[in-house]
């Protein structure tokens, strides 16, 4: 930081900050919006898992093919398949833990929602608020502009006149541009 008798402002153009994609890089940079959004896509997959016990599987599925023969001859081929199914007649009818998974969705989801329309309206006022500053920036910069005028002339006017009076306003004038700077500094 270097200090300096100069006003160094960095301007910002307004017109040109696109609101949508401020908002997109706030919400992209919200750990606790990026987390909400987390804990629903695991709600979400546990609740597929849950869906998925309720499907029938195959355990075991084993083809044989035999031949037999007796006295020398074919006494009879036998072809054998053993399938082996799970059928979860059980879990079909076994809600609650699907329900929980579909509430914490839910309740996931609104927070992710509640907490990106904060994160939106933040920006909102960031954006209206850097107007605001604008504008003050600017009526600033011309009431200093006043000031410094008003100084020289009462400098003129104490120099030629010698008058004391002259002087305190000619330093009243300057104290005042040194307080509208650090207005304009802080702003």
């Amino acid at each position: 930081i270097l200090l300096t008798n100069t006003l160094r402002m960095r301007r910002v153009d307004l017109q040109g900050l696109d609101k949508g994609a401020l908002i997109e890089l706030a919400r992209a940079n919200r750990a606790d919006l990026l987390e909400m959004n987390a804990r629903a896509d695991v709600e979400r997959a546990r609740l597929r898992e849950v869906k998925a016990r309720r499907i029938p599987w195959f355990n075991d599925v084993r083809v044989g093919w035999n031949r037999s023969i007796n006295e020398g001859y074919r006494d009879q081929d036998e072809f054998s398949a053993l399938l082996s199914i799970n059928l979860p007649f059980f879990s079909l009818w076994q809600q609650k833990e699907h329900r929980q998974h579909e509430e914490s969705i839910k309740a996931y989801s609104e927070a992710s929602q509640l907490l990106a329309n904060r994160v939106d309206a933040q920006v909102v006022f960031a954006l209206s608020e850097l107007a605001t500053m604008s504008e003050l920036l600017d009526a600033s910069q011309a009431n200093m502009a006043n000031l410094r005028e008003i100084a020289k002339l009462n400098s003129a006017d104490a120099a030629t006149a010698g008058d004391k009076k002259t002087e305190i306003e000619n330093d009243t004038a300057e104290s005042l541009i040194k307080a509208q700077r650090s207005h304009l500094q802080s702003v």
